[in-house]
């Protein structure tokens, strides 16, 4: 089982309007040591690539090949781990995120996309901000329901 990455282009974005699901892009390069420690722990976690796979369409770009999208989403380090709403824009980010906090950031972001949806993609609420080390999602703080803390409760 590992996470089914996409390449960088509009089928990807294609696939995540379709699914209504927003983007997990992964910034990495292969001299990058903290992006083989993400890809050898939180990235073949088997939690994570399930939360991955089933609530978001995963984009892998080498920084090296496509230093555009590189200096575009970086969020000041690799491997940096951005989330994007299926035309591109922000939603959050950061950089390395051990399995254990992956967990809890990725049903944090579905939960943030969910509810704030239409004003994502409107381009009216955008936290950009890279997600702090305690994996709050740029200061943005909600309340979960019975079925969003389901999520958390499965993983």
């Amino acid at each position: 089982m590992r996470i089914e990455w996409h390449e960088w282009g509009n089928e990807a974005f294609e696939k995540a309007a379709k699914l209504d699901r927003p983007i997990l892009l992964a910034l990495s390069a292969s001299w990058c040591h903290w992006c083989h420690v993400m890809d050898s722990t939180s990235y073949s976690n088997k939690e994570v690539i399930e939360l991955v796979n089933s609530q978001f369409v995963p984009v892998r770009v080498d920084i090296d090949k496509r230093p555009d999208i590189s200096d575009r989403y970086n969020f000041g380090g690799f491997p940096t781990i951005a989330f994007l709403t299926p035309q591109g824009d922000i939603i959050t980010g950061g950089t390395y995120v051990p399995p254990e906090m992956l967990k809890v950031l990725l049903a944090e972001v579905i939960v943030l996309y969910k509810r704030n949806k239409q004003k994502l993609l409107e381009g009216k609420q955008q936290a950009k901000q890279p997600v702090a080390a305690e994996v709050k999602t740029a200061g943005l703080s909600f309340e979960l329901s019975e079925a969003e803390t389901a999520i958390f409760e499965f993983f």
